[in-house]
């Protein structure tokens, strides 16, 4: 018999999938057999048994039966495993996964109705719990309903929570990476574009994209990818200085963003549209330091500005206003660091900013300045050092510092300093 059965079995792997859950319905009933295998299906990492005792009934109206799972899962068990201290249940290969999508879940409209059910029941469970950190945000996108997850990202979430829920944005647009323009990229951009959202979850939702999403992204993600969800970011923030030209918060945050872009564009080699808009951003920071000329933060923001412009002007070839700009961050900086002489931060900035004026010397032909600036920041980056010997940081800083003037020093001449 058991020949015979096998004999008539399809010969084909998919078949064989497909002849599977058709036989799991006709043994454990339609409705169970199917739910079950979507909603595993659907899941990143499976279920443990307690969501399914929730979930089952959601999506079949029936109770929950100890026996009636028992018995299904004894006849998935070929295909199924019990993953991690959780102890979710889970398809074993995705071959199995890719059957049940294509046998169970050719409706888009269904998918996304198991999605958002799911994601209720995600909600549900208390902020703490690791399946509603790590995929209630998935299950928001793959639901479509964008201004719930909007206000999801934008809510009051604690640290894993939060995290969890920007690592399932950046995956959806990684996945979509291959294509060109990248649909994931797009459908998170239009989360800041929804008309619906009041304007402090706007203005979060911003925060949110310009620090937390765009870090996770700038390894992996291209350029243009990020340029959409940036831009998207802008325009969000232009109506809300628009709608409150007086809230500093919104103005910091729209320089941030062409900041971003300014940097983007530099990759993307178009040095023009970055200017334009590192200037944008120069602008408002030179704004907000005129309206908090107290404030240390602004200050720094705007030292920031000036040294990106400069930055661009060396690749453009315009050295003066490289330099020009470079003096106007500087001297930001020396202030700074007269105002918190014991501050590390400004300290560094400071090695920083010596350093750029360094380098533009050594390309204006200028030696001399060169090694005085190298000089500078040499001596800071030998303090912190000695303030913090176990700083990596600080360690490597000052390994630059003196290849830097390692470097100088062959050019004229002096090989016993560069050694």
């Amino acid at each position: 018999m058991l020949v015979d059965v096998a004999g008539k079995l399809p010969a084909e792997v998919e078949a064989l999938h497909a002849y599977m859950l058709e036989r799991t319905k006709e043994l454990y009933g339609e409705s169970w057999a199917r739910a079950f295998a979507s909603l595993t299906a659907l899941s990143r990492t499976g279920w443990r048994e307690p969501d399914l005792r929730r979930l089952l009934p959601a999506a079949t109206g029936e109770e929950w039966s100890e026996l009636r799972f028992a018995a299904l899962r004894r006849g998935f068990r070929a295909h199924l495993v019990e993953r991690g201290a959780l102890g979710q249940w889970d398809f074993s290969h995705a071959q199995m996964r890719a059957a049940v999508e294509r046998c169970n879940l050719p409706d888009s409209d269904r998918r996304r109705r198991l999605h958002a059910m799911i994601a209720d029941q995600l909600e549900s469970l208390p902020p703490d719990d690791p399946l509603r950190q790590t995929e209630l945000m998935y299950h928001l996108i793959g639901s479509d309903d964008r201004l719930r997850a909007a206000r999801y990202y934008a809510s009051r979430l604690a640290e894993a929570e939060r995290a969890g829920a920007m690592r399932a944005l950046a995956g959806h647009i990684l996945a979509h990476e291959g294509q060109d323009p990248n649909s994931g990229s797009e459908w998170v951009a239009s989360l800041l574009e929804l008309e619906e959202l009041e304007q402090r979850t706007s203005y979060v939702l911003c925060e949110r994209c310009l620090f937390d999403l765009l870090d996770a992204l700038q390894d992996d993600a291209r350029v243009k990818s990020r340029v959409s969800l940036v831009e998207a970011a802008r325009g969000r923030l232009l109506d809300l200085h628009a709608r409150a030209p007086d809230s500093v918060e919104y103005a910091r945050y729209l320089s941030v963003s062409y900041n971003n872009l300014g940097d983007l564009y530099v990759r993307l080699g178009e040095p023009a549209r970055a200017r334009s808009y590192y200037e944008q951003n120069l602008a408002i920071a030179e704004e907000l330091r005129r309206r908090a000329s107290h404030s240390a933060q602004y200050a720094r923001d705007l030292s920031v500005s000036y040294n990106k412009l400069g930055d661009l002007y060396v690749r453009l070839g315009e050295p003066a206003r490289a330099r020009e700009n470079y003096d106007q961050a500087l001297a930001i900086r020396e202030q700074l660091r007269r105002r918190a002489p014991d501050s590390a931060e400004y300290a560094r900035d400071l090695s920083v900013s010596y350093n750029k004026l360094g380098d533009l010397y050594v390309r204006l032909g200028e030696p001399a300045r060169a090694r005085e600036n190298y000089d500078q920041a040499l001596a800071i980056r030998e303090q912190l050092r000695r303030r913090a010997p176990d700083s990596a940081e600080y360690a490597r800083d000052l390994s630059v510092s003196y290849e830097r003037l390692g470097d100088l020093y062959v050019s004229l001449g002096e090989p016993a300093r560069a050694r």
